[in-house]
């Protein structure tokens, strides 16, 4: 455990030791970190109202795995509490959060992950831009300082696995109603 601890802290400092160096990337790392999130909401809505009748069952099921990835991150993050990096390591911080909050898991990289893999369970192309998008909020969280690789990999695992119970939930309760308006992959 010990030196996957010193792997994770090696690789945050090493991408974290990017930033404070350009401001066009910081400026891009946060809004990796901050914005990217709202925009990939909106490309999920964008995929529904493209064909409304066949994608709002998908729509749904995504947007409830997202909120019980950050139920299910809540839970884990009062069992396990971990400091934020830049109160441990000697690191960037680019966007406020407070000192008091948890960094394992990753809150933004558990709702990325649960929208995207939500979205990939229906339909692979949408799901795979989502998830693009997902690794970027991942990557420019640890960017700016505010999580640890293993941080935004664990909130990633919570939303797929999310996801995958919603998108099983989905099925056993809508069967009747996917039949009639959602083709197979």
């Amino acid at each position: 455990m010990e030196t996957l601890l010193l792997l994770d802290d090696k690789i945050f400092l090493a991408l974290n030791s990017l930033a404070g160096r350009s401001s066009v990337l910081d400026g891009v790392g946060i809004f990796f970190s901050t914005v990217l999130i709202f925009f990939l909401f909106a490309a999920a809505f964008v995929y529904v109202f493209a064909r409304r009748k066949t994608r709002l069952i998908p729509l749904i099921a995504a947007l409830v795995s997202s909120l019980s990835a950050w139920g299910l991150n809540q839970i884990v993050g009062e069992i396990y509490y971990r400091p934020r990096p830049f109160l441990s390591l000697a690191a960037h911080k680019l966007v406020n959060v407070s000192e008091l909050s948890k960094s394992f898991p990753s809150d933004h990289a558990a709702i990325a992950f649960g929208l995207a893999f939500g979205v990939y369970l229906w339909n692979r192309r949408w799901g795979a831009a989502l998830f693009a998008g997902a690794c970027l909020v991942a990557l420019g969280r640890v960017y700016v300082g505010v999580h640890y690789p293993s941080d935004v990999l664990a909130g990633a695992a919570i939303g797929a696995a999310a996801a995958l119970i919603v998108h099983r939930l989905t099925h056993l309760l809508f069967k009747k109603q996917i039949k009639e308006i959602i083709k197979p992959l």
